[in-house]
């Protein structure tokens, strides 16, 4: 993947969730990591907000925080077989970068963990 310097990316998340029809699920987590120099754009601010089209996660997530290294996303219950997370950063240094899996779990079972891939990243001027 190849990313520009300053522009703005969305990033779309989905865990796909193997439960039975009409079973509930409790505290779903997602860690997804960033590449070194990437800053998430905080939805909550105005001030960053309004570089964003309208963003309406299809899912109630109820607490999101994003750190230096990455973005996390809680969900206290649902149900269904699909959640999606999306939110926005935008890279602020160039070069070549190993970004490590995103992971979603629930966090009181950890036997019930997964990951996506490592992808190789590159920030261009």
């Amino acid at each position: 993947m190849t990313f520009k310097k300053g522009k703005l990316y969305r990033v779309n998340l989905t865990a796909e969730l193997q439960m039975s029809k009409g079973e509930y699920w409790y505290n779903l987590a997602i860690e997804d990591f960033f590449g070194a120099g990437w800053r998430p754009i905080n939805q909550k601010f105005k001030t960053e907000s309004s570089l964003l089209e309208s963003v309406e996660d299809e899912d109630w997530w109820m607490y999101t925080e994003a750190r230096e290294d990455r973005l996390l996303a809680h969900m206290t219950y649902g149900w269904g077989n699909t959640r999606k997370y999306s939110y926005y950063f935008r890279p602020e240094l160039t070069g070549d970068y190993l970004i490590p899996p995103a992971t979603a779990y629930y966090m009181y079972d950890p036997e019930v963990h997964a990951y996506t891939e490592y992808t190789r990243a590159k920030v261009i001027e």
